[in-house]
């Protein structure tokens, strides 16, 4: 079966659409599983229910940060008071309620599994395209902690977050599924590059961070999954990795020009991936 992996990334999921555009649309490819976290839990969804026109045309409408999140009053101060997050995400809650159709992911016939943590308990849940709850649930896993406020969602699942906290590229999800060729599309190189800058408040700081955490862990995914091909008891697992040379974006930068380049270049390296 052939899965479709998608890590986490921000305003850089700009690039997945524009390897998902590739794939899908010249390649032909379709996917049996579908696994994301973050911002590929959101494209993922859209992937699931077999509409690639709907998620370029969410991308491509982005005109400000405005249209995913608001600034909350005070920003840095108000969180010094005591406030959850720097930012509101009801623009981006909006724009999920507005496009994901979960009947049509269920109707699909493909296996969708987002991802997200809990603060409570601190575990990774792997959440089914059935969910009762699924559209709340893509929201918690594109919220970024100290961005974005933890979301409710059940008494099961309190205060729950980005699922790259815990695993950003759900490599092993895919495999337990059944997978036997996996397509996995990052949104940032496998080694950040010198920033040429100074990092003058918290924010920047805990950004930047987050970045580098991540980087380090979706390096060990890959690392992991391509040691597990080693193994003589294992079943042998394809892997396309499609990722950018150079970084796109800042995380939470939703620039149309940049989104757009962004999507370019994932356009063409998913080409350059399939053609080598």
């Amino acid at each position: 079966m052939r899965a479709l992996v998608l890590s986490g990334g921000g305003a850089k999921g700009c690039f997945q659409v524009g390897a998902l555009d590739y794939l899908i649309n010249e390649e032909g490819l379709d996917f049996n599983i579908i696994c994301g976290v973050s911002v590929g839990a959101l494209n993922g969804a859209m992937i699931a229910q077999g509409d690639i026109v709907g998620l370029k045309e969410i991308w491509t409408n982005i005109k400000s940060s405005d249209e995913i999140y608001d600034e909350r009053a005070f920003g840095l101060l108000g969180a010094a008071l005591g406030k959850d997050s720097l930012y509101n995400n009801a623009p981006l809650e909006r724009l999920v309620n507005r496009y994901v159709d979960q009947q049509k992911i269920i109707d699909s016939g493909r296996m969708l599994r987002i991802g997200v943590v809990s603060l409570h308990d601190s575990n990774y849940y792997s959440i089914a395209e059935t969910h009762s709850s699924l559209k709340k649930l893509i929201l918690a896993s594109t919220a970024i902690p100290i961005a974005f406020s933890p979301i409710n969602v059940s008494h099961d699942l309190m205060s729950m977050v980005d699922g790259g906290v815990r695993n950003i590229t759900p490599l092993k999800e895919a495999i337990d599924l059944g997978a036997n060729e996996i397509y996995v599309v990052l949104c940032t190189p496998a080694k950040l590059l010198k920033v040429k800058r100074d990092f003058g408040n918290v924010k920047e700081i805990a950004f930047r961070t987050l970045e580098i955490l991540i980087n380090e862990v979706y390096n060990n995914d890959i690392e992991t999954c391509l040691e597990y091909n080693l193994r003589p008891d294992k079943k042998k697992v394809t892997l396309h990795i499609i990722r950018p040379d150079t970084e796109i974006c800042d995380t939470l930068a939703f620039v149309p020009d940049t989104l757009q380049q962004g999507m370019d270049v994932g356009f063409e390296k998913g080409r350059a991936v399939l053609n080598v």
